[in-house]
């Protein structure tokens, strides 16, 4: 049956939405001062992992119709996101776990799956290495790869090797460095527990609220209408349903690295928000569309004239 097109539908499925949303991300990226080489970086570092969103949607066939939504979601909440500019040890992460859902989704059902888990876990032992928390996410891609079919004794063991290289190779520098106590001192921090999510600025915590907000939404509309994806998209996604929850305990437990975790939720839950304001067609989700538009507006206005904004 012949269903009207409405406003949102009109605009996810637009050639143009990704373009427009490229020269409003390098806008926003370089609109407020000051412009450094860290804010370049930062934006090269966007560039790249939203090329990877574009051939993770593409190669996955994410969204059942034609639509650019999924890297546009990814790039406009990140460029959204002043304190997300400057470059910093988030923008390596949200690059390898890039990688890693690349990974991961090339290797659903491979029998040879040895390659993808390598990488995997490769990309995963350079992010334990910087943010060391991190390793708890090991235990999820695991799971992940035994229900894809793509767990094997030789698969496992290419888990092991490609987590500890990196760890050999920092391991044998630090000591020819004699640099491990100073290894000790610097991630001693980062272990701990820090649950002061009230003490960050207002600015992150709206960002979380609005992102959160959508993801909800977003994630009961997949629940409720899967049975029309095909069963390796279903799969793809409920590792993602999963990962996000993952996030969320992130952010709580170590809020002191809240931005690194930030940017890994928005990455996680893009295709989720693609997928919802895509493929629904009612006037309550258009409605739900045209708000968060004002909202995202309004939530940009405010980082870029009042970046120290409180209520």
């Amino acid at each position: 049956m012949y269903r009207r097109k409405r406003f949102q539908n009109k605009v996810c499925t637009s050639s143009f939405l990704l373009p427009v949303c490229a020269v409003v991300c390098v806008l926003l990226w370089l609109l407020v001062p000051p412009i450094d080489t860290s804010k370049f970086i930062g934006l090269a570092f966007c560039g790249i992992t939203t090329a990877l969103m574009i051939e993770l949607n593409n190669t996955n066939m994410l969204i059942r119709v034609r639509s650019r939504m999924v890297s546009a979601t990814f790039v406009m909440l990140w460029s959204a996101c002043q304190f997300l500019h400057p470059f910093g040890w988030s923008h390596v992460a949200a690059l390898c776990m890039m990688i890693c859902y690349h990974a991961l989704f090339h290797s659903y059902q491979q029998m040879q799956a040895m390659n993808d888990a390598f990488i995997i876990f490769l990309s995963l032992g350079i992010c334990s290495l910087i943010i060391p928390p991190m390793v708890v996410v090991a235990l999820p891609f695991l799971i992940a790869l035994w229900a894809f079919r793509a767990m094997s004794i030789r698969a496992f063991f290419a888990c092991i090797l490609g987590f500890i290289t990196p760890l050999w190779i920092v391991l044998g520098w630090l000591y020819f460095k004699d640099g491990i106590p100073d290894a000790i001192a610097y991630y001693t921090p980062l272990l701990q527990l820090d649950f002061a999510t009230h003490a960050l600025e207002p600015n992150r915590i709206w960002a979380f609220c609005f992102v959160l907000g959508m993801a909800l939404i977003s994630s009961i509309h997949f629940m409720r209408t899967n049975f029309q994806d095909k069963i390796r998209v279903r799969m793809l996604f409920y590792f993602l349903l999963w990962m996000q929850l993952i996030w969320v305990a992130m952010m709580v437990l170590f809020s002191q690295q809240f931005d690194v975790y930030f940017l890994l939720y928005i990455m996680t839950v893009s295709p989720l928000i693609a997928h919802f304001f895509t493929l629904s067609n009612t006037w309550v989700s258009n409605a739900f569309f045209v708000l968060c538009m004002i909202l995202f507006f309004a939530f940009t206005g405010c980082n870029i004239w009042m970046p120290s904004f409180s209520f």
